[in-house]
């Protein structure tokens, strides 16, 4: 398509812009003979929650992690219940860590086979480890 072609049906579209979190069409109308664009408000943008940006470190089931608000871990068996909220400790700032469990969670399963020769001794196992969800649900 020629420049002029191209410039022309850019024109006649209607153009939309953001700009703070609304998004607005301008049109083009006519108003005694002059073309004038009229902004129409189409919709506003849903932002997101702020999370606390500093990270913290945390011990959970005697390992260490850097979290962030809203995060969500799976730690060793914890002995809190399902829907249990509980405060831990920033180990590098001494912050408040507000944690809640949602639930239990298995791990992988491992096969365990256990066999000798020539004796007909053939036993199976398997194993999953336990694991509990935990969402970090603010720091302050």
């Amino acid at each position: 398509m020629p420049k002029k072609q191209e410039a022309v049906a850019k024109s006649k579209r209607v153009k939309a812009s953001e700009s703070a979190g609304v998004i607005t069409k301008e049109t083009p109308q006519k108003v005694d003979g002059a073309v004038q664009t009229a902004q129409v408000v189409v919709a506003k943008k849903a932002e997101a929650p702020k999370q606390a940006s500093t990270p913290a470190v945390v011990v959970l089931g005697s390992k260490q992690f850097v979290v962030k608000g809203g995060e969500e871990l799976i730690v060793e068996k914890l002995s809190h219940k399902d829907g249990d909220i509980f405060v831990t400790e920033d180990i590098l700032h001494g912050k408040k860590v507000t944690c809640t469990v949602a639930g239990p969670v298995a791990g992988p399963k491992i096969d365990i086979l256990k066999f000798k020769n020539k004796t007909r001794y053939l036993r199976h196992m398997g194993h999953r480890q336990k694991y509990t969800k935990v969402i970090v649900t603010s720091i302050a």
